[in-house]
């Protein structure tokens, strides 16, 4: 069982009313990636391991934060056993310059980190995280979760954003994540749920909230959707909201 934070985007709404939702500040930094990242694909591909291990092995000769390692978090044999893993390429005159992937269960995208050198491309991750929203957003898809590691929950992650950002550097990588949230949600953050992601045995993940009793995780069909756990004479379920 493993409990994290959950960093969410909404992609409930078109992709063009989503952008409409950010920043002036966000939709310009949109509209620049757009700009120098013109000649960027981002396509859907079958699950690659020897690809994944390409270029998780890239990804772990490169360092963040100043010049800390970079370490991948998960075991390769953990990934290979993912049958929830989506995987997409990003391409550049025909070569392969990037991997990005996502957990689908039900409604929600649980998002990995890109993968890419960060030298040579260094404004891919952002091409790569927007068209991920993309993605999701022209599907059944509710929320991105991009991770905001472990501790709070969602709510209290937005309430103490600023907090994260200039005080607290065991969550500052979160940083760049925000301009990926609407204005709306970080302008009012009290209005939001306040989730978890609840990772259960079988590894399928799952939104639900703070104080609430998890399901076993061992039966899929039992753990569709988001919200509030539900015990009765039906089957355990979360509810959607």
């Amino acid at each position: 069982m493993e409990i994290r934070t959950p960093l969410l985007v909404d992609v409930s709404t078109t992709f063009e009313e989503y952008i409409s939702r950010l920043s002036v500040t966000d939709k310009k930094k949109y509209k620049l990636n757009k700009n120098v990242t013109a000649g960027y694909k981002f396509d859907l591909i079958q699950y690659d391991p020897f690809l994944m291990r390409q270029f998780i092995t890239l990804w772990e000769t490169q360092t963040v934060y100043g010049g800390l390692p970079i370490k991948w978090y998960r075991p390769m044999d953990f990934m290979d056993a993912l049958d929830t893993l989506i995987m997409f390429k990003v391409t550049l005159d025909d070569e392969i310059i990037g991997l990005h992937c996502f957990e689908k269960c039900d409604q929600l995208a649980y998002g990995h980190p890109p993968l890419y050198n960060k030298n040579k491309f260094p404004n891919l991750a952002r091409f790569s995280w927007f068209s991920m929203i993309k993605h999701c957003c022209n599907s059944e898809i509710k929320y991105l979760d991009m991770d905001g590691g472990s501790g709070r929950d969602w709510r209290t992650l937005l309430l103490e954003r600023h907090n994260h950002e200039n005080l607290d550097p065991r969550l500052f990588h979160l940083k760049y994540k925000w301009c990926y949230v609407s204005k709306d949600v970080k302008d009012d953050p009290g209005k939001e749920s306040p989730y978890l992601e609840f990772r259960c045995s079988c590894n399928w993940k799952q939104l639900v909230e703070t104080g609430e009793f998890f399901c076993n995780g061992h039966n899929r069909k039992m753990i569709g959707g988001y919200g509030k756990y539900s015990e009765g004479n039906d089957s355990p379920r979360f509810l959607l909201k």
